[in-house]
């Protein structure tokens, strides 16, 4: 394979639905350009893909065609996206070998997103299919509470007097733990109260003033999730980012939200465009812009 001609498959963002998106909440994810992978030809396979391209000849799915698995020379998933960021790792992978392997040209979103959550389950035990379904496309992509999928192909983050940001947290995360850890929360009366009448509305009315850049609405939606999660997801915020994120709450110069599950990797931060940005000083930081 020429690396050159060879597609990449950019890691994604989940900006907002973060453990929402299990209980059919709305949810925007987004492809990132500044980390991706490609599938390249190699001396010998690396062995973590050897084990998912095995996994995919022994589950004989239909959508992939067994006899280009079987045939397959070595290759590598060469890719700087980090793993247990939260960042699609495991996506990114899934999408290029079922891009590599498929035997049909299957365009509908939501079979795609099926397709995918039963090839990323070998990483991960279950899927939603929804990491895959963003690095494959490299779109934009809404999944609606009513189960719709749509694409939004001019997709652009505008803000004027924002500014979206990556925080690393300097530490990567297994998220199992606290994606189980939250299901069971969501069946306690009190929690699930919060977060049906509180977090669910603040999540839908965070995407629809992005996508309609209504700012001002944008921001306050996105200060009203900060708080929330401070609060009642205390257990997904390592304490090398609790600091900042309380600071940034009191200055109203910085809000900080989950990216995917939490507990490590990267956090999701608004920042006030004339803030100064000590606050930030010891972290590094990408701009989402």
């Amino acid at each position: 394979m020429d690396q050159n001609s060879v597609k990449a498959y950019n890691a994604k963002i989940l900006l907002f639905g973060e453990h929402l998106i299990n209980l059919g909440s709305d949810a925007l994810s987004i492809p990132y350009d500044k980390f991706s992978g490609r599938l390249l030809s190699a001396e010998a396979s690396e062995i973590r893909l050897s084990s998912f391209i095995e996994f995919l000849k022994s589950s004989n799915f239909s959508f992939l065609d067994a006899d280009k698995i079987a045939a397959y020379n070595p290759i590598k998933f060469s890719s700087n996206i980090p793993e247990g960021y939260g960042c699609g790792s495991s996506g990114a992978i899934v999408a290029a070998c079922y891009d590599l392997f498929r035997s049909d040209k299957e365009e509908d979103l939501t079979l795609l997103k099926n397709r995918f959550a039963e090839m990323e389950a070998f990483f991960h035990g279950k899927s939603s299919g929804t990491d895959p379904l963003v690095s494959f496309f490299n779109k934009a992509i809404r999944f609606n509470r009513d189960g719709s999928i749509k694409l939004l192909p001019s997709f652009d983050i505008s803000l004027r007097n924002y500014k979206l940001l990556l925080i690393d947290s300097g530490q990567s995360r297994e998220g199992k733990n606290l994606i189980a850890w939250f299901l069971h929360q969501a069946k306690e009366h009190n929690f699930k109260s919060m977060l049906t009448k509180e977090l669910v509305p603040a999540t839908r009315s965070c995407i629809d003033s992005l996508l309609e850049k209504d700012e001002t609405k944008f921001k306050e939606n996105f200060a009203s999730i900060s708080r929330l999660q401070l609060e009642h997801f205390s257990k997904m915020i390592p304490d090398s980012i609790k600091p900042l994120w309380t600071a940034g709450l009191q200055s109203e110069n910085l809000y900080l939200k989950l990216c995917g599950a939490g507990g490590g990797g990267f956090f999701i931060g608004l920042l006030k465009n004339d803030a100064a940005f000590e606050l930030l000083k010891g972290y590094n930081t990408y701009s989402l812009i």
